[in-house]
């Protein structure tokens, strides 16, 4: 089975089984502008395991978010797949030379970035309810 992708629409959020710390800090100013740019909405056997998107900024360089569902653990190396193709299609169709995010500053959080190639850059200190949260950032070359 693959994962199936989807156009996101912010009304996804609400169908989805979303992790402890995702929805605690989703607030209805921030899912707004999540329906800019290139964003996907994942579903895997039916259920929603995945929603996010690359939203382009300015000179090249564009945001990445993503919000797993409880999920996402279930169908991690298909999922691992499908996500580091999609991030690389979407760079390649947007023209972009950087991409950024922000995540919470923790092991799983290193360990996911790193392997989709991001380099960290540092730490926005007590940014979300107390906690750091670490900048990540991958470069690419405009072909």
């Amino acid at each position: 089975m693959t994962v199936k992708l989807v156009p996101f629409k912010k009304e996804h959020l609400d169908c989805m089984d979303m992790r402890a710390h995702e929805a605690s800090i989703i607030r209805s100013d921030l899912i707004e502008g999540l329906e800019q740019g290139a964003c996907v909405t994942g579903i895997y056997d039916g259920r929603i395991i995945t929603c996010g998107g690359i939203i382009p900024t300015s000179f090249g360089n564009a945001d990445i978010w993503q919000i797993p569902s409880v999920y996402v653990k279930d169908v991690k190396i298909v999922y691992c797949k499908y996500i580091r193709n999609w991030i690389d299609k979407t760079v390649n169709e947007l023209a972009l030379r950087r991409l950024e995010t922000l995540c919470l500053d923790d092991e799983l959080h290193t360990r996911w970035m790193s392997f989709l190639g991001f380099q960290r850059e540092g730490i926005k200190r007590q940014w979300v309810e107390g906690q750091d949260y670490a900048l990540w950032a991958r470069l690419y070359e405009v072909k």
